[in-house]
């Protein structure tokens, strides 16, 4: 069947669209979708075959639909994935899903809980991988303590990639992911916008996202709560340095006692840190980034009830 076109709200009842729906179709996207294909696991209808993908017959995965050779979405053509709000998806394996076609669009919809739920379990390895140019990630939930001590869940491997408003819950008592993103010297121009890393206050994460190289990366307007590093910090980048590196407007709490770190990255790292609301329980240091500047409006507190300082 051919894929759905030209998407009218209200279209059928099965996938009817919240105003909430359309204003992140109309706000997250650059240019209206050429073609937009359908996900939904909870669907009867729903299968894994080249001729599914639409409103009702959907795809059965988000992994099958942008990386199996026989789907019908095309890199680099602005094709828009929907996965619909009673959506699940399963990684138990290192690239148990790969967002690999170029250019493509992931888009959640509903609202809050209601949204689909991608879960890492079973193997510290499993990721979901982002091996294709130019991809958008957005309106998920997230779940990383299905397993203890995920190691790097969100694989970051291609440039380009746009993570925006998701919710990635990161740890509770009995599970810590080491690390929520990790990625590589290739994930140039990454955007990182609009999310909330959650975790609780028991010890196991590392850092939130670890950035290792990359160009011109933005990590703007998100939440931070978790019990992270003392030395590392929400956003650490280690290894190898970023070259333009923006980080502003977030909010930091970590939640790991005596801690001192919000913000790390390696000498060599150039950029601008801005506006960051940080909460350590140490120190008086919440910033290391000897190569970065600090543009200003960065506040810290070093207790919990305290004024935050100007840095």
């Amino acid at each position: 069947m051919p894929p759905v076109r030209n998407i009218v709200p209200g279209q059928s009842a099965k996938f009817s669209f919240t105003p909430f729906e359309l204003r992140v179709l109309a706000g997250i996207l650059d240019v209206p979708p050429n073609n937009a294909y359908w996900v939904d696991s909870a669907d009867a209808n729903a299968g894994d075959q080249p001729n599914r993908g639409t409103r009702d017959q959907p795809f059965s995965t988000i992994n099958w639909a942008m990386s199996n050779a026989n789907s019908p979405l095309t890199a680099s053509r602005g094709d828009v994935l929907l996965v619909g709000p009673r959506h699940v998806e399963t990684i138990t394996v290192a690239g148990g899903t790969a967002l690999t076609r170029a250019g493509a669009s992931v888009v959640g919809l509903a609202y809050g809980d209601l949204r689909p739920t991608i879960t890492l379990t079973t193997a510290t390895t499993a990721t979901l991988l982002v091996n294709g140019a130019n991809i958008l990630l957005t309106n998920f939930n997230i779940t990383l303590n299905g397993i203890d001590a995920l190691a790097g869940p969100l694989a970051v491997q291609a440039a380009g990639f746009r993570f925006l408003n998701n919710r990635v819950l990161c740890a509770d008592v009995t599970n810590q992911a080491t690390l929520a993103m990790l990625t590589t010297a290739a994930a140039d121009r990454l955007t990182v916008k609009g999310n909330v890393f959650t975790g609780s206050a028991d010890a196991g994460m590392t850092a939130a996202i670890r950035l290792v190289g990359g160009a011109e990366i933005e990590i703007e307007d998100n939440l931070f709560i978790g019990a992270y590093g003392s030395g590392n910090g929400a956003i650490e980048n280690i290894t190898t340095a970023v070259a333009w590196l923006t980080i502003h407007r977030n909010r930091i709490n970590n939640l790991t006692a005596a801690n001192t770190k919000a913000i790390t990255a390696v000498a060599g790292t150039t950029g601008i840190i801005s506006e960051n609301k940080m909460q350590i329980l140490a120190g008086v240091a919440p910033i290391t980034a000897a190569g970065m500047s600090w543009v200003g409006q960065n506040y810290y507190a070093n207790a919990v009830a305290t004024a935050g300082t100007l840095i």
